[in-house]
């Protein structure tokens, strides 16, 4: 029995943005072991990611068909980089097929868990007056 190496695709969702994005970076697919796959949600903006309100429904049916898209592309569970979409990890985990993080941020609960009761985590952010968590 010959085992593959053919591992199956990680799918990651990003904003139509043009950033730089070298090795490391999670929308980089040298950063990892295995394929990567990308969708863009056309239309969204870092303006509509980094606010402190809640998501309009347009945005996030935009990023539930880039996630079903990814699904239908072979993708075993998405990611994404941008920490304010932690808001919307519980909405887009229900709707899109497969396993989504939206941000490393939805890690807070686990590690929170961990510490010291006197202890806390700390969050360093682009815009303060957005962050809910």
């Amino acid at each position: 029995m010959t085992i593959s190496d053919e591992r199956p695709p990680l799918g990651f969702i990003s904003i139509d943005v043009i950033l730089h994005r070298p090795p490391g970076d999670p929308f980089n697919e040298k950063t990892w072991p295995f394929p990567l796959i990308r969708e863009k949600v056309d239309g969204s903006s870092e303006a509509q990611v980094v606010c402190s309100g809640p998501y309009d429904e347009d945005f996030i049916n935009k990023f539930v068909d880039a996630g079903e898209r990814l699904a239908k592309r072979g993708a075993v569970g998405i990611i994404t980089s941008c920490g304010f979409l932690a808001m919307a990890q519980p909405e887009l985990a229900a709707r899109i097929s497969i396993p989504i993080a939206t941000s490393a941020l939805i890690q807070i609960p686990s590690i929170l868990a961990v510490l010291p009761v006197a202890r806390s985590v700390g969050i360093l952010t682009v815009y303060a007056d957005a962050a809910v968590f």
